[in-house]
């Protein structure tokens, strides 16, 4: 069993590995990470936390870092369901991206999107 000590500094290591995409500012989710880190632990190491619920948490996280289900998968996929690679799915969720488009929904936002290419 963890403490919450231990916890802290486990969800500050995490955090420190997560990256932040600028192009996603207010929507990315290494921010999202680094901002709850302050609600959760709000006086640091000190902080009571439900250890259990926090304990799931971090593990889920870290296994969502290190990209356990993708490095297990024997199929590697080049490309998403809508046919586009890592980059240009990438800038198309850009804020710079979205930002074209704000008057559209977002079904009417991917179907433009796929029109330009």
């Amino acid at each position: 069993m963890s403490s919450s000590a231990s916890l802290y500094r486990r969800y500050l290591e995490l955090v420190k590995l997560w990256p932040i995409d600028l192009t996603k500012d207010g929507r990315d989710f290494g921010q999202y990470l680094r901002k709850r880190t302050g609600i959760i632990f709000s006086q640091g190491e000190l902080t009571s936390v439900d250890v259990n619920y926090l304990e799931k948490r971090i593990q889920a996280l870290e296994r969502i870092s290190s990209d356990l289900h993708r490095n297990d998968n024997k199929t590697i996929y080049f490309a998403s369901a809508t046919g586009l690679d890592a980059a240009t799915a990438k800038q198309a969720v850009s804020n710079e991206a979205l930002a074209t488009k704000t008057e559209l929904n977002a079904f009417e936002q991917i179907k433009a999107y796929f029109g330009q290419l």
